[in-house]
Formats: C-alpha cells, sequence, structure tokens
C-alpha cells in the first residue's frame, strides 16, 4: 500500500513540475512575441512614415516645372502656397476626400530655412485616438520662379499613430 502511494505522489509531482514549467515557458514565449509585434509595428510605422515622405516628394500639385521639365526635390514656391491655400480652405470632409487615401493619418508641413525661414501646413488630419506620432524628414529646395530664387529646406511627415 505505501509503495504505490509514494509513487502516485511521486507521479503527480512530476506532472506538477511539468505542467508549471509548460506554464512559464508559454508565459516567456508571450513575452518575446509581444516585443517582437511591437518592434515591428515601429518598423512597419517607419516605412508608412517613409512612404508618405516620397508621395509627397514626387507630387505633381508642388514639383518645379521649367521649360517642360520636372525637376525632382524640387518645389515651387506658389504651387506650395496654392496647395495650403485650397487645401486649408476646404470644409475638413472635402479637404481629406482626395487626400486621405494618400497621406492617411498625418501631419505634412513644409518648411524653407536657408535664405528665408517660412513653413507651409499642407496636410493636417490627426483623426481620432492619437497615441504619438512617427517623424520623418526629407530635404528640398525650393524654387521662387519669379525672382528665380532657390531655398533650402525640408518637408517634415509626422504619421499618426492611434489607439484602435
Amino acid at each position: 500500500m505505501k509503495k504505490s502511494q509514494i509513487k502516485i505522489g511521486e507521479s503527480i509531482a512530476v506532472l506538477m513540475i511539468f505542467f508549471v514549467l509548460v506554464v512559464i515557458g508559454i508565459v516567456f514565449w508571450s513575452r518575446y512575441s509581444q516585443v517582437q509585434m511591437k518592434g515591428q509595428q515601429e518598423m512597419d510605422l517607419q516605412s508608412m512614415a517613409i512612404k508618405v515622405a516620397q508621395t509627397v516628394t514626387f507630387l505633381s500639385e508642388l514639383q518645379c516645372s521649367t521649360l517642360e521639365v520636372i525637376q525632382f526635390s524640387c518645389f515651387d514656391l506658389y504651387k506650395i502656397e496654392a496647395m495650403k491655400d485650397l487645401l486649408m480652405t476646404l470644409p475638413e470632409k472635402n479637404r481629406t476626400s482626395y487626400y486621405f487615401d494618400i497621406f492617411g493619418f498625418s501631419n505634412i508641413t513644409i518648411y524653407s530655412i536657408y535664405p528665408d525661414e517660412k513653413s507651409w501646413n499642407i496636410y493636417d488630419f490627426p483623426g481620432g485616438n492619437i497615441t504619438g506620432y512617427v517623424s520623418t524628414q526629407v530635404p528640398v529646395s525650393i524654387l521662387d520662379p519669379v525672382n528665380n530664387v532657390f531655398s533650402f529646406g525640408y518637408i517634415d511627415v509626422k504619421l499618426y499613430t492611434r489607439r484602435l
């Protein structure tokens, strides 16, 4: 009788230790998976911000065009001001109907830093439940076609992160 009770006790102890080890393994694996998912989400947000910045860089609505030649990474000053005025005077529903598919929940500002400091906020649609943003800057030159003067600047794209 005693030997069988001891064997049953040993079996139960081994099973309990086994299940405790399995639970500890599952906990570690779930923590590791969460860390990996957060890292992947950060990378996805960074790549989305870069994609939006590249899209803005190649917008025909903003690019310089002289003698039928399009210059990349060059924005026309008057096109920037016209786009800013157009997008900021439209009602929010109409403003975001076309450009939302391209820019999503973001803020796009063009800065001129040399020789004059100026900024133009051409798109801003934060949406709701904002938890932060990922920012990307792309250098550009800004042409004043009337005076034929180039300025140095950059595009600042802030892609908003939201709580789902």
